[in-house]
């Protein structure tokens, strides 16, 4: 039974870190519209925020591969360990895009103030 408590425990902590990763994914815009009536995500707050995110959950995932003993419950710990550094991952990626949007929309403010 506390093998699946675990299992059950795991599941939720996934679920909670999937809902809280990838803020660029959903939250940072590239640009769009044209002239000096562009609309985009011009800071690099979010992008920060995955990579902060990432590095903090990729260490996560490093204790607690590092934590797994020879135990009945270091298969669990093991796979608890690679969801962790999916998320990490997926932070990340994350990052890399909201970047990537945010480097775009200044590059497209820039264009367009010097077109005037």
């Amino acid at each position: 039974m506390p093998a699946m408590l675990h299992l059950m425990t795991l599941l939720q902590r996934a679920a909670l870190v999937l809902c809280m990763s990838g803020c660029s994914f959903f939250f940072a815009e590239g640009p769009r519209g044209s002239g000096s009536k562009q609309t985009c995500t011009d800071t690099y707050g979010l992008p920060i925020m995955d990579l902060l995110f990432a590095g903090a959950v990729g260490g996560a995932a490093i204790g607690v591969s590092a934590s797994a003993d020879q135990s009945a419950l270091s298969g669990l710990v093991n796979l608890e360990a690679a969801i962790i550094g999916v998320v990490a991952l997926t932070e990340g990626v994350s990052a890399l895009y909201g970047y990537s949007k945010v480097s775009s929309c200044r590059d497209a403010i820039a264009a367009a103030g010097s077109a005037r």
